[in-house]
C-alpha cells in the first residue's frame, strides 16, 4: 500500500460512475476505428477525457470479468471461474471500500447473472436488478432493455444531492445476444438484408450446433447478425448519451469520474469461424473499450497507448478520488498517465502484463473434461485456452487441444499469422519467457466458486446461453 495517492482539489470527493456494457468488443466503435457510425455521441464523449486504446479484460466471461473489475483480482485469484458462482461473502469491492469513505453505493443491472441471486449485490447500499424481460428460450424475466435501466439511472440521479458522493455502477447488456435492437435500430446497417435469420437466441444456438458439425454461414447472414449486433450499440449510444445530458442538466458532472468500458468483446467468425465470447482469448475477445472522463482533472484529447488491464481500473479510480489503495488489490493504479508529463507517463505504472484465461472450451470440441481428470487441477478453466500478453507478443495456449500461438500484435492486428510453428531461435526466444510468465500464472490452483444449486437459477442461466 505505498502507492503515491493523488489528493483532489477540494476536500469533497467526487462522484464515480462506472459503466459496463456487456459484449462490447472495442472496435466496434468508430473512436477505435470502425467504419460504421454505431458511436457518434461516445466519439464525441471520448475527446472530452481520455481514450484508452489498449485495454484488455483478465477473462471474457460476464460474471468472473465484473468481479475482477470490482476486486482488482484475476478469476484465479477471487476464486469466480463463470457466470453463475454464486460471489462468496466478504470479497473486498470498489463499492466497499468507497462506503468505508461516506459514499453512497448504488448499483443498476441488465441481466440476471448479475442478480441479487448470486450476491452480487454485496456492498451496495441501493441495488435494482428489476429486469422485465424475457428471452425467447425464458419462462422468466431475466433481462432489462438499455432504455429502461437508464429509467431507473436517471431517477436515482435526480434524488442526489452535493453533500454526499455516490459510486454508481451501471451494466447494460444490450450487444449480449439476442441480438435484438429496438425496432428504429434494426435495419439502420444492413438495409438490404431479405434472409430468415434473427439475432434470437434459438436461432444463434442452431446456428452453432450447424458450424460445430461443419456447416458453414453465408456471408448475407454473417453481416446481418453482425449489423444487428451494431443496431444495438448504437441503441447503447443513444442511451449513454441520455444519461450524460442528466449529468450536465443537474450540474454533477462537474465533480464526477466517468468511467465507460465492457467486460469483454465478442468473436465474430473471425476464428475458427464461431460467434462466442468466454471461450476465446483473441482480441476479439478480450479488447475492451476503455473511456474516463474527469473535468479539470483529465486533459482533453488525452490518447493512452500503454497496455492496461480491467483489474487496474478500481485501483486508478480510488487514486483519482484521493482514496488509499488496499494492499489486497492486485491491479496498479494509472492515474499517473491521465495527468501529468509525457516523459513520465511510462515510468509511472512500468510494464504491464496481461494473464487473461476463457472458461470454456470452444463450444464443441471435446476433451476439457478429461483433461481436467488427468490433471487433477482443482481450478476448472486450468484447460481452456489463456494468454500472456505484452504491448507487443500474444502467447496463447490451449492445453485440452495441446494448441500453441504466438501473434506479433504490432504487425499483426488480426491475430491471423501464427509464428509458434516459427522454428527459429529468436522466436523460441520469445515463446520461452512468454511462457515462464504464463506458468507463474497458472501455478495458481484456487478452488473453483460454487455453482448455483438453483432450479431457477439454472434454468434462467440455459436462457442465456451460459449453461449448455
Amino acid at each position: 500500500g505505498c502507492q503515491k495517492v493523488y489528493k483532489p482539489k477540494k476536500n469533497d470527493k467526487p462522484n464515480i460512475i462506472l459503466i459496463s456494457v456487456d459484449t462490447l468488443r472495442a472496435d466496434h466503435l468508430m473512436c477505435y476505428g470502425y467504419r460504421y457510425e454505431t458511436s457518434p455521441f461516445i466519439d464525441r464523449f471520448a475527446m472530452l477525457g481520455a481514450l484508452f486504446e489498449n485495454a484488455v479484460t483478465v477473462v471474457p466471461s460476464t460474471m468472473p470479468s465484473h468481479i475482477s473489475m470490482l476486486t482488482s483480482k484475476i478469476p484465479r485469484k477471487h476464486g469466480i471461474a463463470h457466470t453463475g458462482t454464486i460471489v462468496k461473502r466478504g470479497l473486498l469491492t470498489l463499492q466497499k471500500v468507497v462506503k468505508g469513505y461516506g459514499y453512497k453505493t448504488a448499483g443498476f443491472i441488465s441481466s440476471y447473472v448479475l442478480s441479487s441471486d448470486f450476491n452480487f449485490n454485496e456492498g451496495f447500499d441501493i441495488f435494482n436488478d428489476q429486469l422485465d424481460k424475457k428471452t425467447n428460450l425464458a419462462q422468466n424475466k431475466i433481462i432489462r432493455d438499455a432504455d429502461k435501466t437508464t429509467d431507473a439511472v436517471i431517477n436515482f440521479l435526480k434524488k442526489q444531492g452535493k453533500n454526499k458522493p455516490f459510486f454508481l455502477f451501471i451494466h447494460y447488456f444490450d450487444p449480449h445476444w439476442p441480438y435484438d435492437p429496438p425496432q428504429q435500430y434494426l435495419h439502420l446497417y444492413d438495409t438490404k438484408y431479405s434472409g430468415k435469420l434473427d439475432g434470437n437466441f434459438k436461432t444463434l444456438q442452431k446456428m452453432r450446433l450447424a458450424m460445430a458439425k461443419g456447416k458453414g454461414v453465408s456471408e448475407n447472414d454473417r453481416i446481418h447478425l453482425q449489423a444487428l449486433y451494431d443496431g444495438e450499440i448504437r441503441f447503447i449510444n443513444d442511451q449513454f448519451r441520455r444519461l450524460i445530458a442528466e449529468l450536465e442538466l443537474s450540474g454533477l458532472i462537474q465533480n464526477t469520474i466517468i468511467v465507460f468500458t465492457a467486460d469483454h468483446g465478442e468473436n465474430f467468425f473471425e476464428h475458427d469461424g464461431y460467434i462466442d465470447h468466454s471461450s476465446r482469448v483473441y482480441e476479439s475477445n478480450i479488447h475492451i473499450p476503455l473511456i474516463i472522463f474527469y473535468r479539470g482533472i483529465i486533459p482533453p484529447n488525452t490518447k493512452i497507448s500503454k497496455l492496461i488491464r480491467n483489474i487496474d481500473i478500481a485501483p486508478t479510480l480510488l487514486d483519482l478520488a484521493g482514496i488509499e489503495i488496499p494492499k489486497e488489490f492486485e491491479g496498479k493504479s494509472f492515474a499517473g498517465l491521465l495527468r501529468g508529463k509525457e516523459e513520465n507517463k511510462n515510468k509511472e505504472i512500468g510494464e504491464v502484463v496481461l494473464f487473461s484465461e476463457a472458461t470454456r472450451n470452444a463450444l464443441y470440441p471435446e476433451g476439457a473434461d478429461e483433461y481436467l481428470t488427468k490433471v487433477k487441477r482443482k481450478w476448472t478453466n486450468d484447460p481452456f485456452a489463456k494468454c500472456i500478453r505484452t504491448q507487443r507478443w500474444k502467447y496463447i495456449e490451449t492445453p485440452y487441444l495441446n494448441r500453441k500461438e504466438l501473434y506479433d500484435l504490432s504487425k499483426d492486428p488480426q491475430e491471423v499469422n501464427n509464428l509458434a510453428n516459427t522454428l527459429d531461435e529468436k522466436t523460441n526466444k520469445i515463446i520461452e519467457n512468454l511462457k515462464v510468465m504464463l506458468d507463474k500464472y497458472t501455478e495458481i490452483n484456487t478452488s473453483t466458486g460454487r455453482m448455483t444449486k438453483s432450479k431457477k437459477s439454472i434454468e434462467n442461466l440455459k436462457s442465456l446461453g451460459y449453461l449448455q
